[in-house]
């Protein structure tokens, strides 16, 4: 599930670039996946940290 944000499409060709090494493949996906999730994770955190929730321009006031 988290290799959909990363990248689904660029196994084949992730595949060739290391000769085919079982290993080095898994690794790679291990660190791409870890590394776009921990970017996604940061970028959510600083999003709900910096965008109010309530008052009069928070979110909650936009859908009442």
């Amino acid at each position: 599930m988290l290799t959909a944000f990363s990248f689904p499409g660029i196994l084949p060709g992730l595949t060739r670039v290391v000769g085919y090494d079982e290993a080095k493949v898994k690794t790679a996906v291990v660190i791409g996946t870890s590394t776009g999730f921990a970017l996604y994770a940061v970028w959510l955190l600083l999003v709900m940290g910096v965008v109010a929730s309530t008052g009069e321009k928070g979110l909650l006031a936009q859908y009442h």
